[in-house]
């Protein structure tokens, strides 16, 4: 078929995670493809850093030489003694950007030299804290949980959000009563939609309540975003919501709403066969090709066991 469209699509999907696309972009770097309008050679490197594919460690070799970026962040999903040999060189070197990528990475693979250094940064201020005390949470070290905590407290909302963030993305419930107020007031500081989403990552029966509250309008809004991450949860409770949202939305937009539905359903196990009866809908009756594809994708990966990644599509 033609070249362009194939690596193209296979950018799109290797984007959303999908591993399918991991060959044929492999062999898109082999034939050394870029094409300026559309799948260049940065496209084709980064979705096959993300996928993991160790060779994609020469253009960044090359790249970093010359300057500074945070790209050395990707090499968290390439595994293999060349990948760690690529981030202690860039942890050596002086480039700050490329130092503290490879510090974050090597932190989260148990490196005690780049934890120490990322634990020295705690005591700066700026992004480079915010950076490292992301990793070394993570990894649950006790200077960086305390240092969280401390800014769970901090009248600097947006310290105080940040933290609970953090907290929240490693399931620590302290972060919960922050983000609820975060929410309830979000001129103070960031989206309402995100302080929901991180809630999610919370486990226990407390933040289920507090998503249900959420979506039934306690605190001043209906919220899909709460609907939806209850879904997540395996709730049934999010369905009558999700199921009102799918009729008030109009026939121009009904194929992304009906993906929309059918992707927080499939959460649900009483409700997989329904949501595999409407992505086969939309991958038959769709004149939309992404979302045929979509569909189609997510039919066989829930009706035939197939190990394919499920997407969820942008609101």
């Amino acid at each position: 078929g033609n070249k362009r469209w194939r690596y193209r699509a296979a950018c799109s999907i290797g984007f959303e995670g999908d591993r399918r696309a991991r060959p044929v972009l492999e062999q898109a770097l082999r034939e050394g493809w870029d094409e300026k309008d559309g799948t260049n050679t940065w496209d084709i490197n980064k979705t096959l850093a993300e996928l993991g594919s160790p060779l994609v460690l020469p253009y960044y070799e090359a790249m970093l030489r010359s300057k500074e970026d945070f790209s050395v962040y990707l090499f968290k999903y390439i595994p293999g003694k060349e990948a760690d040999k690529f981030l202690q060189k860039a942890f050596a070197g002086n480039k700050k950007r490329n130092k503290l990528s490879a510090a974050y990475v090597l932190c989260l693979r148990g490196d005690k030299k780049a934890i120490e250094y990322c634990a020295s940064l705690l005591k700066k201020s700026g992004n480079d804290q915010q950076y490292v005390t992301e990793c070394l949470a993570k990894i649950h070290d006790l200077r960086a949980m305390q240092y969280l905590i401390k800014q769970l407290r901090s009248p600097n909302l947006k310290q105080k959000y940040d933290a609970a963030f953090i907290m929240a993305e490693i399931g620590d419930p302290r972060a919960l009563p922050v983000l609820i107020e975060g929410y309830k007031d979000p001129g103070n500081y960031g989206s309402p939609g995100a302080a929901v989403g991180m809630i999610g990552y919370i486990p226990g029966e407390a933040a289920t309540q507090a998503l249900f509250n959420i979506m039934n309008g306690k605190y001043g809004r209906l919220d899909d975003t709460a609907a939806r991450t209850l879904a997540k949860r395996g709730d049934v409770r999010a369905i009558p919501f999700l199921m009102d949202e799918m009729r008030r939305t109009s026939e121009y937009d009904r194929d992304k709403a009906q993906l929309r539905l059918a992707y927080s359903l499939h959460f649900i196990p009483s409700e997989k066969v329904h949501a595999i009866q409407i992505y086969r809908d939309v991958a038959l009756n769709s004149r939309d090709a992404n979302y045929q594809w979509m569909a189609a994708t997510a039919y066989w990966t829930l009706k035939k066991g197939v190990n394919w990644k499920i997407s969820e599509p942008h609101p």
